[in-house]
């Protein structure tokens, strides 16, 4: 689809991009990025000023994560809060949920929790209250959106914004510089000696189950989603690319081998000497900060191991620096009472887990909140440097770019799925393939 009718904002870095959306949707969203003062001084300012800016109210609006403008705890109840606010759901209340849930592909998810939604599940409720919300909406506002989705069901977000344009409403992309191009990395001598020198590692997982979602599951809910892992075995390459379409699996996966979610049976990446536990950098880092600051994080790694820390974070940053003449850091992290920019705020979480000695490095969807240059520079610093611990890397992503230089490649599917009589999920498979380069 042409967007040519859309404003397309570009911007170099994410706090850039950031401070011109949350202008546009009038402040309505504290920062999370900036630590817990900034946090809880928007905070503040947004409760004590109440609902005083009716020029901007009406805008509807998806933000850099996609769950961020969601407050419901079910797609069910999202649609009907939009529905009420749109005056949709009151007109038709008996076909509203069906439609919309339908045209989205969500009806098997309409009770799941959010928490437990896909990436590309959670993307595509944010889009679908969207498209409610054009009843009563005065402009639309999207953050990154071409960050969300992977090639197959970019189809959603262009019919979002062709209804919204339909009906002559405004339409606002606000991006980061590149993330729309899909040209693949075809040479990797730039990228740095640690994609010539790769790491090897053994990958298996073997009888894994698991329930989405149990921990915190209501007592009036519907039994969350069962989940099997196909037996799974095979010698791999750093970085190893997982590849898979939204909703297949793949930060499920991540989770596993990573040890962050509950589950039985066995799950294991060895690097030869010994099995130990991979660890995962989040797509939406802000959110695995848990808003502590940049020294909190540098500090606490563990016991006297901020040192080492700052010695791989400073490795990394050199190597970036290097990568990406565009942007220049300082080695030693932010000035004191500065605010770290989240690049920055990536690299400090990959030392801390550098530093713990870790089985594996996980990067999900690590082009977020980045540039396409800086993007790259940041994958390709943290290969050499973990290359160089002899740490192995996983890449997660449904950007094309690194498909034809990546050292190894598994495919992650979905496959029997299984519905209650009410269309609600019930369980499904994860299957995995070691492919070829294409």
């Amino acid at each position: 689809m042409d967007f040519a009718d859309a404003i397309i904002r570009p911007f170099s870095t994410f706090e850039a991009r950031e401070e011109a959306f949350r202008q546009r949707i009038s402040t309505l969203l504290p920062r999370t990025h900036a630590g817990p003062g900034v946090f809880w001084k928007d905070f503040s300012r947004i409760f004590d000023r109440g609902d005083d800016s009716p020029s901007h109210k009406n805008i509807a609006y998806i933000t850099a994560n996609p769950r961020d403008c969601l407050a419901f705890s079910t797609p069910r109840k999202v649609f009907l809060a939009a529905g009420m606010q749109a005056k949709t759901a009151r007109l038709k209340p008996a076909s509203f949920l069906r439609d919309v849930a339908h045209q989205f592909d969500l009806e098997k998810n309409l009770d799941q929790p959010i928490r437990s939604l896909s990436g590309g599940e959670t993307v595509k409720l944010a889009l679908a209250k969207a498209h409610v919300l054009v009843e009563a909406a005065a402009g639309l506002a999207l953050a990154s959106p071409f960050c969300w989705l992977d090639k197959d069901n970019r189809f959603y977000l262009e019919g979002v914004v062709h209804r919204y344009q339909e009906q002559r409403i405004p339409v606002t992309l606000f991006t980061l510089a590149g993330e729309d191009k899909t040209q693949k990395i075809r040479d990797n001598r730039e990228l740095g000696p640690g994609w010539f020198v790769p790491v090897h590692f053994h990958l298996s997982f073997s009888k894994v189950r698991m329930v989405l979602g149990s921990t915190f599951t209501a007592f009036n809910m519907p039994p969350p989603p069962k989940v099997r892992i196909s037996n799974f075995e095979a010698e791999l390459a750093s970085p190893c690319l997982w590849l898979g379409g939204n909703g297949q699996g793949k930060s499920l996966m991540a989770k596993v081998l990573s040890g962050a979610t509950a589950y039985r049976g066995t799950a294991i990446i060895d690097v030869g000497r010994e099995s130990r536990p991979a660890r995962l950098l989040f797509q939406d880092v802000i959110t695995q900060t848990l808003l502590r600051s940049f020294d909190v994080l540098r500090s606490q790694a563990f016991p006297n191991g901020s040192e080492k820390t700052g010695k791989i974070y400073n490795k990394i940053m050199s190597t970036f620096n290097r990568l990406n003449q565009n942007e220049q850091f300082s080695l030693s992290g932010p000035e004191r009472d500065e605010i770290p920019t989240l690049l920055e705020t990536k690299v400090v979480l990959v030392a801390v887990r550098l530093a713990r000695r870790s089985g594996g490095l996980i990067l999900d969807e690590p082009d977020w909140g980045l540039s396409q240059m800086a993007a790259k520079a940041f994958v390709a610093a943290v290969v050499d440097v973990s290359h160089d611990l002899g740490v192995p890397v996983i890449l997660i992503t449904h950007k094309p770019w690194w498909n034809a230089v990546a050292n190894s490649r598994i495919e992650i599917f979905k496959s029997n799925v299984e519905t209650a009589a009410d269309g609600r999920l019930t369980s499904f498979q994860i299957g995995l393939k070691h492919v070829d380069r294409t």
